[in-house]
């Protein structure tokens, strides 16, 4: 009798298991909830059966990584870290933080880099570039102006306002921003700034 309501129990077990199927899907970001371009990518999961194997078909243009639970009996989580572009490099293509080309709508909206070499999306920049979008964002943030830039093998010519601001990528010295953020503000207060700001140097070369 005991084998008999086991092997019930087993069958039953295996119906009900069998039954299980994927009704609710959430989908968030680092932002909240994933835009509806997403939707595409994880709808497709909706009555599957709630063990089917679920892979991560987001673009990796868009998104860094993804993190997928389920929660039973019916729920499957989606969370994402988009991509965020810093700087455009093209009228419809940015970098993000590690250099990576993503495609953007409106590039007036960011700080803007001229590189030399032909770029596509899905494909990352060089070390050495990756590093001029860095300081490209870091002195646009401090400016509060999406200022526009121009990096020629290792060494990167901002423009701002009126003025030139040169540095070396390959040996860009570590107190950089604080000699930049001391001459701006020096020539703010003087009404009057230098037309380059050379930082290539052991000590910042001026030029009026």
């Amino acid at each position: 009798m005991k084998k008999i309501l086991f092997v019930l129990l087993l069958i039953l077990s295996i119906f009900l298991v069998s039954r299980l199927k994927i009704q609710s899907i959430s989908c968030q970001t680092q932002f909240g909830d994933c835009p509806e371009k997403f939707t595409q990518y994880y709808e497709k999961y909706r009555s599957k059966w709630y063990f089917s194997k679920i892979t991560n078909s987001f673009p990796e243009a868009l998104v860094k990584s993804v993190q997928i639970q389920k929660r039973l009996p019916d729920k499957l989580i989606f969370r994402l870290t988009t991509r965020q572009p810093i700087v455009a490099i093209s009228t419809d293509q940015g970098v993000d933080e590690d250099g990576f080309i993503m495609p953007i709508d409106k590039a007036a909206l960011y700080p803007q880099l001229q590189i030399l070499q032909n770029t596509a999306i899905s494909t990352s920049l060089s070390p050495t570039e990756t590093k001029a979008v860095s300081v490209l964002s870091f002195i646009s943030k401090y400016v509060s102006v999406n200022l526009k830039a121009e990096l020629t093998e290792n060494q990167l010519n901002v423009l701002y306002k009126d003025m030139i601001i040169r540095l070396d990528m390959k040996y860009l010295d570590n107190n950089w921003f604080s000699s930049l953020q001391m001459l701006l503000t020096q020539s703010k207060i003087a009404g009057k700034g230098p037309k380059i700001i050379d930082l290539r140097f052991y000590q910042p070369v001026l030029t009026y």
